[in-house]
C-alpha cells in the first residue's frame, strides 16, 4: 500500500478531525463562485469529500455532509442577513438566529444525499463515486430548488459559467452540470486509489471534457434572427432612502432624462421598481414620457407595485409604457409574503416589513410584446428558477429581468444573482437585458458572455445589440426531467450489476 493510502487510512479513524475536515472543504465552495470565479475548486473540493466519505456508515455520512453543507451556506450566504435586518424591526441578534435556522435547513440537503448515497452503495464504493454520490446530489439539489417555495442558492453547476462545462447547459441546465462536475470529481478519486486503471478512468474523463467543447459549438438556436438595440438603466437608489417621498421627484427626472437620451434603442428597461410609487399615481407622468419616446419608435419597460381597488392586493409588476404588463408569480418569502399560516397581525406587523402584503401573479401568464420582441419577464429572484424563465419559451424570443439588490449593499448576493442570469441564458439559448436598481445591470448573449455591463453602487446605463432569437434547447423543451431520468437509468443498470470492483 502506498504511502499516501496508509496516510488516508490513518486519518480516517480520526473521526473527529475528519468531520472537522469536511465542514472546512465546505468553506471552500463559494469561491466556485462569483465574484470569485475559482470553478476548478469544485472538482478538488469534492474529490477530498468523497474520499472522506468512503468506507464509513450513512449515519456518520449524514452527519459529514451536514457539516460539509453547513460550511457551504454558512459565509456563501451570508448576505441574507441583510433582508432579514431590513424587512423586519427585530434586533439584529435575533436576525442571527434566523440565519442559524436557515442554514441547518440548508444542511440537511447535503447531509441527506451523503446518506443515500452510502446506503445505496454499502460495500460498493465505485458505485459510491461513479452513480450513488452524483446521483442524490442531483437530486437533493433539485428538491432544494423546489420544496417551500425553493432556494438553489449556490447550487454546483451555478459556478460553472467560465469553464468548458458550459455546453452542457443548453443539453442539461446546471442542475446537471453540477452532476457532472461531481461524476468528474468521483472519477478523479477513482484515478487516484486505482492508478492501474488509469486507461479506462482516463478515457472516460476526456470523453466528458471533449462532449463538453462539441457542444458548446453547437446553436441551438434559428439562425435567422432580427436585431434590435436595447438599453438598460441602473438608478442606483439606497434601499434606506428609497421609499422615502422626497426621492421620487428626483427618480422620474433622472429616468426620464436617460429615456430621453437613448431614443435611438428600440427598448429601454428600468429596475424593478424604479420609481417608489404605485402604478395609479404615476400614470399622468408615464403618459407625457410615452408620448415623447415613442414618435421615435422607443418601447419602455419598468417595475412598479400596482394596487387593484377592488380587492384591495397589490402586485409587484413589470409594464410596457404600451399597457402590457407581468405580475410577478414566484414571491419572496417574508419579503412579499407572510408564509407561516395566520399569524396574529399584531406579531406580523411587529416582525415583518409591511410590503409582505404583495399577491402572487398568476403563474401562466402570456410573453410581453413590446416591438418585435416577445419577453420572458422575470422579476427580482424569479430568475434563480429555471421554471420560470423556460415557461414563456420558445414563443419568447427575448428575456429580461429587472430587479432591486439594493438591500445586500457590495456583498456577495449581486455578484451570484448575476452569475445565475448569465446560467438563464444559456440555457435558453436567448440574449437576456437585466436591469438592477444598483447593479450589476448588464445585457448577457444567448452563450452566457456579458456585452455591456456596469459595475456596483453607481448612477448607470448600458447600451447593445442584441438578436431577437428563437428556437429549443433541449433544456428548454425537457427542464430538469431529462437528467434526472439519464442519472436514474445510470444509477439502475449499475444496481443491477452483481460484482463491483471495490475501492480499498
Amino acid at each position: 500500500m502506498s504511502n499516501s493510502l496508509q496516510w488516508l487510512h490513518k486519518l480516517r479513524r480520526k473521526k473527529i478531525v475528519v468531520d472537522s475536515l469536511c465542514f472546512t472543504l465546505g468553506l471552500f465552495i463559494p469561491l466556485a463562485f462569483s465574484p470569485f470565479s475559482l470553478h476548478w475548486l469544485i472538482f478538488p473540493v469534492f474529490s477530498a469529500y468523497l474520499l472522506l466519505c468512503l468506507k464509513i456508515t450513512p449515519r456518520r455520512g449524514f452527519w459529514r455532509g451536514y457539516l460539509f453543507g453547513l460550511g457551504q451556506f454558512c459565509w456563501g450566504l451570508a448576505w441574507l442577513t441583510n433582508s432579514f435586518e431590513l424587512y423586519s424591526n427585530i434586533p439584529f441578534f435575533a436576525t442571527l438566529v434566523l440565519y442559524v435556522l436557515l442554514l441547518s435547513y440548508l444542511a440537511l440537503y447535503p447531509a441527506l444525499a451523503t446518506f443515500l448515497a452510502i446506503w445505496l452503495s454499502q460495500k460498493r464504493n465505485g458505485l459510491f463515486l461513479f452513480c450513488a454520490f452524483p446521483f442524490t446530489w442531483l437530486l437533493t439539489d433539485w428538491a432544494r430548488g423546489i420544496v417551500l417555495s425553493g432556494f438553489p442558492w449556490l447550487s454546483v453547476g451555478h459556478s460553472q459559467t467560465d469553464s468548458w462545462l458550459v455546453g452542457y447547459i443548453p443539453l442539461i441546465g446546471s442542475t446537471g452540470v453540477g452532476y457532472v462536475a461531481i461524476l468528474c470529481s468521483g472519477l478523479l478519486v477513482y484515478l487516484w486509489k486505482k492508478p492501474q486503471r488509469w486507461k479506462t478512468t482516463t478515457i472516460a474523463l476526456i470523453s466528458i471534457w471533449v462532449a463538453a467543447i462539441i457542444l458548446n459549438q453547437i446553436d441551438w438556436h434559428n439562425p435567422n434572427s432580427k436585431e434590435i438595440k436595447v438599453t438598460a438603466l441602473q438608478g442606483n437608489i439606497n434601499a434606506g432612502i428609497k421609499w422615502k417621498p422626497e426621492q421620487l421627484q428626483s427618480l422620474r427626472n433622472w429616468y426620464s432624462a436617460q429615456t430621453r437620451q437613448n431614443t435611438d434603442s428600440q427598448i429601454v428597461v428600468w429596475p424593478e421598481t424604479a420609481l417608489p410609487s404605485f402604478l395609479h399615481k404615476e400614470t399622468d407622468f408615464l403618459n407625457t414620457l410615452r408620448k415623447q419616446v415613442e414618435s421615435h419608435g422607443t418601447k419602455v419597460l419598468l417595475g412598479l407595485i400596482v394596487i387593484d381597488f377592488k380587492s384591495q392586493t397589490y402586485t409587484n409588476s413589470a409594464i410596457s409604457l404600451g399597457g402590457e404588463r407581468y405580475d410577478k408569480h414566484h414571491l419572496v418569502p417574508i419579503g412579499e409574503y407572510f408564509p407561516f399560516g395566520d399569524f396574529p397581525d399584531w406579531l406580523k406587523q411587529y416582525l415583518f416589513f409591511p410590503v409582505s402584503s404583495i399577491m402572487s401573479g398568476a403563474k401562466t401568464q402570456p410573453p410581453l410584446r413590446i416591438g418585435d420582441a416577445l419577453i420572458s419577464t422575470s422579476i427580482c429572484f424569479e430568475i434563480i428558477f429555471p421554471e420560470e424563465v423556460r415557461k414563456n419559451l420558445p414563443e419568447a424570443n427575448l428575456l429580461v429581468n429587472i430587479s432591486d439588490d439594493s438591500i445586500f449593499k457590495n456583498t456577495l448576493e449581486p455578484f451570484q444573482n448575476h452569475q445565475i442570469a448569465r446560467i438563464r441564458a444559456i440555457e435558453s439559448a436567448r440574449y437576456l437585458v437585466r436591469s438592477v436598481n444598483t447593479g450589476i445591470t448588464s445585457i448577457i448573449d444567448h452563450k452566457g458572455n456579458e456585452i455591456a455591463t456596469t459595475t456596483l453602487g453607481k448612477k448607470a446605463q448600458v447600451s447593445a445589440i442584441v438578436k431577437l432569437l428563437t428556437g429549443h434547447t433541449p433544456y428548454t423543451k425537457f427542464g430538469d426531467m431529462l437528467i434526472l431520468l439519464i442519472a436514474l437509468g445510470f444509477l439502475l443498470i449499475s444496481l443491477t450489476v452483481k460484482k463491483y470492483r471495490k475501492v480499498s
